[in-house]
């Protein structure tokens, strides 16, 4: 990501973050979480190496549990690929 795609993407963060204190929200929770190379890629699947490899489920799985039991008001995802 360019420097400026990632000043723009936390400008937005922050412009948002600023609009929940703004309209009164007591508390905001802010989660910032590394879904650890989410994009496609070659992976190493069962002892062998498989090139264009999602992320396996389980681990999908697992992400967006952690998240769910988080209850975030903003979250904010890194490594998680391209479009």
């Amino acid at each position: 990501m360019s420097a400026g795609a990632f000043l723009a993407k936390a400008g937005l963060f922050l412009l948002l973050a600023g609009e929940a204190l703004a309209v009164g929200t007591p508390e905001i929770k802010v989660v910032v979480y590394n879904l650890e190379n989410y994009l496609n890629m070659t992976r190493r699947i069962d002892g062998r190496l498989r090139s264009d490899a999602g992320k396996p489920d389980e681990e999908k799985k697992a992400a967006v549990r952690i998240i769910s039991d988080l209850h975030p008001d903003l979250l904010a995802l890194m490594e998680i690929g391209d479009q």
